[in-house]
């Protein structure tokens, strides 16, 4: 063999070495751009949903009387559909309520609003809160706990509540402050 023979096969080995390398760098960005669009699409899949939100309000004056008032805050820009907020005592499930304990809208549009929240539900070491479950403008179900951690739900919120078809909505009220 002479010399210009291992020169030809150093440069085909090179070549060779070259090429993997260049796949192996291919197939990672490949990779990372797969992750970053899952992550991406992810993000807006979520987008809406987590702009909705609910609370409660305690001893707001209402005339002569102090009442509780549950707040609905919907800060994207398109409604969202069959919705049921649950008002719940101690960061429980609303799972296991009774039905004068929800709240039902066939649509909560953009903007803040409240409605009256449940009586006599004061007791020691209470503490209040509200479970919301809602339908995106995409078709997503979501339920955000009376502690704010938002989750994507197999059924929309009718169902998962067991509530009755037909349903008659609550009323909303513009929230003024």
């Amino acid at each position: 063999m002479t010399i210009q023979d291992c020169a030809a096969w150093a440069a085909a080995l090179g070549t060779i070495f070259a090429t993997v390398l260049t796949a192996l760098n291919l197939r990672r960005e490949a990779q990372w751009r797969r992750e970053d669009e899952r992550r991406r699409s992810e993000n807006e899949k979520r987008e809406q949903a987590a702009r909705i939100a609910a609370w409660v309000l305690t001893d707001q004056k209402s005339g002569q009387t102090k009442e509780d008032i549950i707040r609905i805050s919907n800060q994207s820009f398109s409604p969202v559909y069959r919705c049921v907020a649950t008002f719940v005592i101690n960061e429980q499930d609303g799972d296991h309520y009774p039905a004068e304990f929800r709240r039902k809208l066939t649509t909560l549009p953009p903007g803040e609003w409240y409605l009256a929240a449940p009586k006599g539900w004061r007791g020691m070491c209470a503490r209040p809160g509200v479970e919301i479950a809602f339908t995106d403008a995409h078709g997503v179900h979501w339920m955000r706990n009376a502690v704010g951690q938002l989750h994507e739900s197999p059924i929309d919120a009718i169902k998962h509540y067991g509530i009755e078809l037909p349903y008659s909505s609550d009323r909303l009220t513009p929230a003024t402050a």
